[in-house]
């Protein structure tokens, strides 16, 4: 079975991450470890590090009360806009698309994937935006963006079922994006 434990913890004076070039690059390292009464042997300790920020990735004029309320009960998006809006600040993209820099798993090496954000902040640029349609990034790849500032634009895959005759959603599917998006 499965058992999910929901706590709170007070964030006094909390400092926001920023995209590069808006600010620093807050981190703080989080640690739980959860021991079963009378099982201490099964005791699981997890850790990582994470930043505050608000993103928001606008659709619609939200300058104008009477079209934030009327879009906060829809789905969709307007001809307004496309933009992000992190901690409440309008940012603007500089970026570049990431696709697997190896066919084969098995040939990634320690720091390649902090390499590739490295050159990109460095090239001044603040998103990248991973195609869906080849791997989910690895750990390394995600820390080295809240490292440096680089937010990460995530294509989900499947997103080609809509052009597959026949393809469905799954159970397996749903729970393999919900596992995604909680580790990422």
């Amino acid at each position: 079975g499965s058992n999910t434990i929901n706590m709170s913890l007070p964030a006094e004076s909390v400092k926001l991450w920023w995209p590069r070039g808006h600010g620093a690059q807050h981190m703080y390292s989080v640690a739980c470890t959860y021991i079963p009464a009378g099982h201490p042997e099964l005791s699981v300790s997890s850790s990582r590090r994470v930043g505050f920020r608000l993103a928001a990735l606008v659709t619609v004029n939200d300058s104008d009360p009477a079209v934030v309320r009327e879009a906060n009960t829809q789905e969709g998006n307007s001809d307004e806009t496309l933009m992000f809006r992190i901690n409440g600040v309008p940012v603007a993209v500089r970026g570049a698309n990431a696709i697997p820099m190896e066919a084969l798993e098995g040939r990634y090496v320690k720091g390649m994937h902090r390499t590739l954000v490295k050159s990109a902040a460095d090239s001044n640029m603040n998103m990248l935006r991973v195609w869906g349609g080849g791997i989910y990034p690895f750990d390394e790849f995600l820390d080295a963006c809240d490292e440096f500032g680089v937010m990460v634009f995530q294509d989900m895959m499947y997103m080609t079922v809509s052009i597959m005759p026949g393809a469905s959603r799954t159970p397996s599917q749903e729970a393999e994006l919900r596992h995604q998006v909680r580790r990422m």
